[in-house]
């Protein structure tokens, strides 16, 4: 468990094969959540068929005349409930915001050693209280809004966006919860080296974590002009509602933005890593009207 904990605090966005996992459950959850609201629309559909002939054979003069009000000519706002771009609107307590800024956008590499696989890379967009991830070099993108705590999947080609609460994920984490003994048990042991280097025109510092499964060689950037924070502090209310069961608590802010890690086993024999290749200053907005939403 502690093992899991600080993996997951370490490489939490940062791992190709935790990201293709937690990617893989929002689309079942949005697959599944589609199939459970067309059930509900068709038995819904059935009962008011049903009700109405019943209304009819015994001539209700109260039910008739809602049945004739149903029938009037139907209104714009008519129309956009009964498309299936909107089935779904049914679940208000589901919040997004109107748009999304995202002023800088990381471009990451990783690598699994361990897995044979070729180096990967993705995207991040940086928000406030907002993270933009593209897996796919022309993937659709995701956004983690911390604020509301959903997940928004935009098909940008349909101009379709699936909202979640990320509620879900909460329970799930929630089943690896630990405790707060346990907690203080796996905090690692950081070290400042005291070497520095230049990356994507940043200094960087170096860090040694060692904690009971090995060793991490990190690279900290204290001095971006980018807020990463809202990111961490936000996906870590996303993990416990006791902010002291959350692993992510163990990861200080305070050294600055990751720009590389290195992950050894207990043998030093390197296992993964993780590298910002690219920082673009470039202001990416995305505005939530041009899609249709789906609320699941």
């Amino acid at each position: 468990m502690k093992h899991f904990c600080l993996t997951l605090l370490m490489t939490l966005f940062f791992s190709h094969a935790i990201n293709a996992q937690f990617f893989k459950k929002l689309q079942d959850k949005a697959q599944q959540s589609m199939e459970r609201a067309l059930e509900r629309k068709t038995d819904e559909k059935i009962d008011q068929t049903s009700e109405a002939t019943m209304d009819t054979i015994f001539e209700v003069p109260k039910k008739i005349k809602k049945k004739s009000k149903k029938n009037k000519p139907e209104t714009k706002n008519d129309n956009q409930n009964e498309f299936p771009g909107n089935i779904f609107t049914e679940n208000d307590e589901i919040k997004y915001e109107s748009k999304y800024i995202f002023p800088v956008t990381a471009t990451i590499e990783m690598e699994d050693v361990t897995s044979n696989l070729k180096k990967t890379t993705m995207k991040q967009g940086y928000g406030k209280e907002a993270l933009l991830t593209e897996i796919d070099k022309n993937g659709d993108p995701f956004i983690i809004d911390m604020k509301n705590e959903t997940a928004i999947m935009l098909n940008v080609s349909n101009g379709t966006a699936q909202v979640m609460s990320l509620e879900w994920m909460e329970k799930i984490m929630g089943d690896q919860g630990i405790s707060s003994q346990e907690t203080l048990d796996v905090v690692p042991s950081v070290k400042k080296t005291g070497k520095t280097k230049m990356m994507n025109g940043y200094k960087c510092h170096e860090y040694t974590i060692t904690y009971e499964k090995g060793l991490i060689n990190a690279w900290y950037a204290p001095d971006v002009k980018f807020e990463y924070q809202d990111y961490l502090r936000g996906m870590s209310k996303l993990f416990s509602k006791k902010k002291e069961e959350s692993p992510i608590q163990l990861l200080n802010t305070d050294y600055g933005y990751v720009m590389e890690m290195t992950f050894f086993n207990e043998q030093s024999k390197k296992q993964s890593s993780m590298k910002v290749i690219a920082i673009e200053e470039k202001v990416r907005m995305i505005n939530m009207s041009l899609f249709t939403i789906q609320k699941l």
